[in-house]
């Protein structure tokens, strides 16, 4: 199973495909500096996302949580840029940031679940002494 095939790093890469088909839109022709950020913000909390599950790790896998959380912020208030630069329809950033909260709750989900398990002092590779 590739880490893609779970539900957090497969909502992430749906996310990103709908970041790309949008900022295909010729509005961003003009500003093709906010389409690269849009389409970057996007595209790294995909690749954090697989490579934290790929560490085998907690404490890898909860940075990696942590980062992406804080890049789905980033994302939002991209998005909100976008709006207020005309580039996107306010409808569309709705629905776009709709999904980053989802996706956002989900992170904060496998967040508690990596922490409830390391405070039950179970192990993973790079959690082990020496």
């Amino acid at each position: 199973m590739r880490a893609t095939d779970l539900t957090l790093p497969r909502t992430a890469r749906e996310l990103a495909a709908d970041i790309y088909r949008t900022t295909r839109d010729p509005g961003f022709a003009s500003d093709g500096t906010l389409r690269l950020e849009l389409r970057d913000r996007a595209t790294t909390i995909l690749t954090s996302l697989s490579a934290g599950y790929e560490y085998h790790d907690a404490g890898a896998l909860l940075e990696a949580l942590t980062g992406s959380a804080a890049t789905a912020a980033a994302l939002e208030s991209l998005l909100d840029l976008a709006v207020d630069a005309e580039l996107i329809a306010p409808a569309v950033s709705a629905g776009l940031r709709e999904r980053v909260a989802d996706l956002k709750r989900q992170i904060a989900q496998a967040r508690r679940a990596v922490l409830r398990y390391r405070a039950l002092g179970a192990a993973g590779p790079g959690d082990r002494p020496g």
